[in-house]
């Protein structure tokens, strides 16, 4: 009996952060818009005209040192083009030309270190 509930008990350690990591696979953490790349997740942050992406796997940030990407986005201006740089840990940055409008259509180009290139659409609030 002592052996199952010290088994149980290591189960249920092991198995509890992975739970929670999955748990927040799909959700925004940083107020943002919550993109699906297939093998990585990026969050768009949209303040005023700076633009970070949040990269993520399941939860778990991923790195972006030697990633590439670019972010269009196709509003009332017409179509912007800018490059996406690392920073941080799991970040991607840009500056837009100024904040885009509301109900402006986005997509992010996003190629990590090794990785095949991604697409990520979004529709900005």
């Amino acid at each position: 009996m002592k052996l199952a509930s010290i088994l149980i008990s290591a189960i249920i350690a092991v198995a509890a952060p992975a739970v929670h990591a999955h748990a927040e696979h799909g959700q925004p953490q940083h107020g943002g818009i919550y993109g699906e790349a297939g093998v990585f997740q990026a969050e768009l942050v949209v303040k005023d005209a700076q633009v970070t992406l949040h990269i993520s796997n399941h939860g778990e940030p991923v790195s972006t040192k030697g990633a590439k990407g670019k972010l269009t986005v196709l509003g009332k201006d017409g179509k912007i083009e800018v490059t996406l740089q690392p920073a941080g840990n799991d970040q991607l940055i840009a500056t837009l030309p100024s904040k885009p409008a509301k109900g402006s259509k986005a997509v992010a180009s996003i190629t990590l270190a090794g990785g095949k290139p991604a697409n990520i659409k979004y529709t900005l609030d």
